[in-house]
């Protein structure tokens, strides 16, 4: 597992499912420079956000805590 995360990519992949605040945890793993796997198993532990429920199969990220979390962790700056 790696200790550190990239900085986001300036506008995430665009996902007809989920509005633009909402963001895939393939995103979330590309960020973070991990696999989906990870991401969730981090979901699992309690060490990031937990997805919301888009629709009754997908699971999106909120934008805005997802890069909370990585502020908190100095992984990235407020003006990024």
């Amino acid at each position: 597992m790696r200790s550190q995360c990239t900085p986001p990519p300036p506008f995430p992949q665009a996902d007809p499912a989920a509005p633009p605040d909402l963001v895939t945890s393939i995103w979330v793993a590309g960020v973070c420079g991990v696999t989906r796997h990870t991401i969730m198993a981090w979901v699992r532990e309690g060490l990031m956000p937990r997805p919301v429920r888009v629709g009754k199969k997908y699971l999106r990220f909120k934008r805005a805590a997802i890069m909370t979390w990585l502020e908190e962790r100095g992984i990235i700056s407020h003006a990024s």
